[in-house]
């Protein structure tokens, strides 16, 4: 209790005296400075405590200093001698202050005389806190020449303009027309240029001031006025602070430390000042170049009428930057008006006292002007030498080592993507990044186009990178650099023909780095989330916005380089097979010639409330052009109703499509890239099927990728086709039949593509191919111009048998995930935890499904090496099927047995079933994995014939009834796979794999043919579920 009492006791002396103190005593001599006598040991009232309790966090030692009139308040402390563990904290009175930052300063981070932070507030407290142990058990470290503790001498509360003998010849002349930096976001070469821009608070003898500086060079320098800085006093006691702006253009920085920013150093070394020419060189003790840019000296002088800005902190507001005058934009007037000296430059900009060494860029080169207006121009040399080494020259050699990286930027039809490029660098060097993309050239008024990147492809983008540090261990993006449009004289030695090709040089330290890549005007925050609103930057020949444009990226350095590319590229084209030439003024463009068509069939149908959205899956797995046709509407407006597609019906639709990046299930607005309403260039085309315009018809260049094509009726709108349903006109419109409005529209959609698109089926089609077509129009039907021969339909019927194998083994996947889940509850419900449960009963066999399931995938893949289609992949497909249904047999036998075990009753049906001893295995297939012929009456069945309460147990068939079956386990497997999984799509499709196989096959090779084909029918007879599974897509 006795070292409680003394913390509470000091904390109480040292927080309630100095009130009135701090209230009162508001003058001083000097302007802003306010005398103070406060402190722990050394001689100051409050003693060093020799221990403390260590289970309370409060301070030892709290004094609050409040002043009405400060814009900020910074502690000098003298004689600051603290153990290791020992600190002070420095933070705002007042918990709701604006002003949040918290100051630390420990023992072994500072000592002796100092200044702090300034904190932008009117009430601070100074809080001492000692982690200080018990002398018997050891000491801290500390200088022990000196008294431990520290002193307060004063506080510093105002900063004032820090002017030179000429300072009232600068002024603002007429309105203001210099803005806050962040109305010039846009101006991405100057604005980033601003960023190198610091605000300098200098703590002097007489006073505070407010001062502008400036990164010179990449090693930390800081050049400001001789006025600002003279002494290596006054860099010792100068606060950096960078970034102080507004957030938005709106926002008013127009007070004295107005929009803080981050203070980054709070002394500097001097290297050398000269009062003549009024400029100080200081040396940082961090290197900040790498985050902020740095600055360099022109080697040539000004040029008349130049356009130049200039960025700046007028009286210790937050950043402007001036760039215009009240008539135009700012320029150089004159190269030898006199004033302040003689030759000087000339200019038009608001500036005012306290922009120290004012910052004046030119627009063009964006170096600093070597002679600044109202100051000597720097033509000779300083008198004396540097006290120690200035910074040195940039490189101006091209660094040795080079790391190549190709990408493509892609565009939905409401955002553009951004590429990242990560990249390590092992040594501290200087890393050019240079951006090669634009294919465009305009001269004389005439546009000409260019293969930069030699890949025979059109596609390219004016491109923005944004450069960020990335933390290994968090994965946090610090940003660094941006650039939209290179400068002059840089970034062409990779072949660039235009500025809007981006470019950076920046010296970095060894690290872990991120290129974000993208259109022009990319901003930090959307470079962070990976992308952009839709650029119209991303073109494609003279053809305007495109869905992507490719680029290159030479990553230079002397040090050595590792980069992992984005996987975005396209590829070249130039090796494309029989390549067609679509763009006139880009001959060098190429696209392989389509050679795959497949035709995809579906069904709309009209319910009470909706009229139904398809959704076909497909994967591009290498660039290429993509056509997609949807044939579906039956009449041509001139000669009647015809068959479209061979279906024997009229039923068809005014059809909708939308074009989405991605899989079905993550569709979103974003991913939207293209639509199709009514081909407005019909009669140019030759078609497949259509016979009118009101089919839908696309065409693109699609990169590698996941795509979903949305099939609908008119109208159908983007929210709709997302929502998977169309809520508009429900009773009216398509589909239709003869011109009357029915049930179902069935379509064909026909993709085309230069290579083998993987394409899933809707399993909507509920129609039928007729022997003969009748009324069907008599247009040549071609696939990329040879006939739909037998070979072509064997084709791509083995590529539908491919489809059905890998999405059987999926369904089976997922069905047995179901299982698994469902057992579990059965355990749980049941009360078997640990010992004897369901699941582990079946463990083994459902393994042993999954894997017989997965087999069809290693059919599926022989099937897609397959040179071409034969009868032995039919075969195995077959086996693998057989062997799957066996497996999944085997798991309800399993099941019955464990109800065995256990004693489960079955019921009399089952009891009859066991006397019997009818063959279960044979029953079930009558409603289990190829069909049920009397599903939907034994869901019907209810009370004591049937379940009484069909979600008793939340399985639909696993309750109840004296004629129906117990909550049993064999029950609840037969659920579960009747109601999640069936082979009969891949059963119908290996044997229509196997009859397009040939059309002279043997009588014994027919015979089979005929009994599968007899067996499908039955197993997938309208009234047999299943019936409305997959159907294969042809060309």
């Amino acid at each position: 209790m006795t070292r409680l009492f003394y913390c509470v006791a000091a904390f109480a002396f040292a927080t309630l005296a100095p009130f009135a103190r701090a209230q009162t005593a508001i003058n001083s001599s000097a302007p802003g400075i306010q005398a103070l006598n406060f402190g722990v040991g050394c001689g100051s009232a409050v003693p060093y405590p020799t221990n403390t309790d260590d289970s309370t966090p409060e301070p030892v030692f709290a004094y609050v200093i409040t002043n009405p009139l400060a814009q900020f308040v910074s502690v000098h402390f003298v004689d600051f001698n603290l153990p290791k563990n020992d600190y002070v904290v420095l933070r705002a009175a007042n918990a709701n202050d604006p002003e949040t930052t918290v100051v630390t300063y420990h023992g072994d981070e500072e000592s002796g005389d100092f200044y702090s932070i300034a904190l932008q507030t009117t009430s601070i407290i100074v809080e001492f806190y000692t982690e200080r142990t018990d002398p018997s058990v050891g000491a801290q470290p500390v200088n022990t020449f000196l008294c431990m503790g520290f002193t307060v001498d004063s506080y510093r509360f105002l900063a004032q303009p820090a002017l030179n003998g000429k300072s009232g010849q600068e002024e603002v002349c007429g309105a203001d027309e210099s803005q806050e930096a962040a109305c010039y976001t846009s101006y991405t070469d100057a604005y980033q240029a601003s960023k190198a821009v610091a605000r300098l608070l200098i703590h002097k003898s007489t006073g505070s001031f407010f001062c502008t500086g400036w990164l010179i060079g990449s090693e930390g320098h800081v050049i400001t006025n001789n006025h600002c800085i003279s002494t290596q006093a006054h860099a010792s006691k100068t606060e950096f602070e960078f970034m102080a702006e507004g957030a938005t253009c709106a926002t008013n920085c127009d007070k004295a430390f107005g929009c803080g920013g981050k203070k980054r150093a709070s002394s500097a070394t001097l290297i050398h000042a000269d009062p003549a020419l009024d400029y100080a060189l200081v040396k940082l003790s961090i290197n900040l170049s790498g985050e902020y840019g740095y600055l360099q000296l022109r080697d040539d002088g000004a040029k008349l009428s130049e356009r130049i800005y200039i960025p700046q902190h007028p009286a210790g507001w937050g950043k402007h930057i001036a760039m215009k005058t009240d008539s135009g934009w700012g320029m150089v007037t004159s190269l030898t008006t006199s004033g302040c000296a003689t030759n000087q430059v000339a200019y038009m900009l608001d500036t005012q006292a306290i922009n120290s060494y004012k910052l004046i860029d030119s627009m063009q080169s964006l170096n600093i002007l070597p002679e600044n207006a109202i100051y000597k121009a720097p033509t000779q040399m300083p008198s004396t030498s540097p006290p120690t080494a200035a910074p040195t020259t940039a490189p101006t050699n091209a660094p040795a080592k080079k790391t190549t990286i190709n990408g493509t930027i892609k565009s939905t039809a409401t955002v553009t993507s951004v590429d990242y490029v990560d990249f390590k660098i092992l040594s501290d060097a200087n890393v050019e990044l240079d951006i090669l993309s634009m294919e465009a050239v305009t001269s004389g008024g005439s546009t000409r186009y260019v293969d930069v990147n030699g890949d025979c492809n059109a596609g390219y983008l004016d491109s923005s990178i944004a450069l960020f540090s990335v933390d290994t261990r968090t994965g946090a993006m610090t940003g660094i650099a941006v650039n939209d449009n290179s400068s002059t004289g840089v970034g062409s030695a990779d072949g660039s023909i235009s500025k809007a090709d981006s470019y950076l040089n920046v010296p970095l330290k060894a690290g872990t780095y991120r290129l974000a890549v993208s259109a022009s005007g990319l901003t930090t925050a959307q470079a962070v989330k990976k992308q952009m609103p839709l650029s119209a930057k991303v073109l494609v020949c003279d053809k305007g916005i495109s869905s992507y444009g490719n680029y290159r990226l030479t990553i230079s350095s002397s040090a050595t380089v590792t980069a992992v590319p984005p996987e975005s590229y396209i590829g070249s084209q130039c090796n494309a097979a029989n390549p067609n030439a679509p763009y006139n003024k880009c001959p060098y463009h190429r696209e392989a010639a389509l050679t795959t068509a497949t035709g995809v069939e579906g069904t709309i149908v009209r319910s009470q409330n909706a009229v139904s959205v398809d959704y076909i899956p497909f994967t591009v797995p290498s660039f290429t052009r993509f056509t997609m046709e949807l044939a579906s509407y039956g009449s041509d407006d001139i000669t009647g109703y015809k068959d479209v597609n061979g279906f024997c019906e009229s039923a068809y639709l005014d059809g909708v499509v939308y074009l989405f990046r991605g899989k079905s299930s993550t569709l979103t607005a974003a991913n939207l890239i293209n639509s199709g309403d009514d081909d407005n260039n019909f009669v140019k085309r030759t078609h497949y099927h259509s016979i009118s315009f009101r089919d839908p018809y696309l065409s693109l260049a699609l990169p590698a990728g996941d795509y979903t094509l949305v099939v609908g009726r008119y109208p159908l709108s983007l929210e709709d086709a997302i929502a998977r349903k169309s809520s508009t006109a429900v009773a009216t419109l398509t589909p239709q039949s003869c011109g009357k409005a029915s049930g179902r529209g069935h379509y064909l959609a026909i993709l085309s593509a230069s290579n083998k698109l993987a394409i899933t089926s809707p399993r909507s089609f509920s129609g039928s191919r007729c022997p003969n077509n009748v009324d069907q129009p008599q247009h040549p039907t071609h696939i990329m111009g040879k006939s739909t021969d037998h070979h072509i339909a064997a084709k791509q019927e083995f590529l539908s048998l491919e489809q059905s194998l890998n999405q059987t083994a999926d369904d089976a996947s997922t069905c047995l995930k179901l299982l698994k889940k469902e057992l579990s509850e059965y355990d749980s419900r049941h009360g078997h935890h640990f010992t004897n449960t369901a699941k582990s009963y079946l463990r083994s066999d459902m393994r042993a499904a999954k894997d017989t399931a997965s087999d069809m995938k290693h059919v599926a893949r022989k099937i897609n090496k397959a040179h071409k289609p034969s009868r032995s992949e039919v075969e195995s497909a077959r086996n693998v099927m057989d062997a799957t249904a066996k497996a999944m047999d085997i798991l309800k036998t399993t099941a019955r047995n464990y109800d065995k075990k256990n004693g489960k009753s079955t019921g009399v049906k089952g009891t009859i079933e066991h006397v019997v001893g009818e063959n279960n295995n044979a029953k079930e297939n009558k409603k289990g994995l190829f069909g049920t012929s009397d599903k939907n009456k034994d869901e019907n069945r209810g009370g004591l014939l049937g379940m009484g309460n069909k979600d008793k147990y939340g399985h639909g068939n696993h309750g109840g009834g004296i004629l129906g079956s117990s909550d049993t386990v064999e029950s609840l497997v037969k659920s579960t796979l009747r109601d999640n999984f069936s082979l009969s799509p891949l059963s119908h499709q290996i044997t229509v794999a196997g009859k397009s196989l040939s059309s002279s096959s043997s009588i014994v090779e027919k015979a089979k043919e005929a009994i599968h084909d007899v067996k499908d029918k039955l197993k997938t007879s309208p009234t047999h579920e299943g019936h409305h599974a997959k159907h294969p897509v042809y060309p």
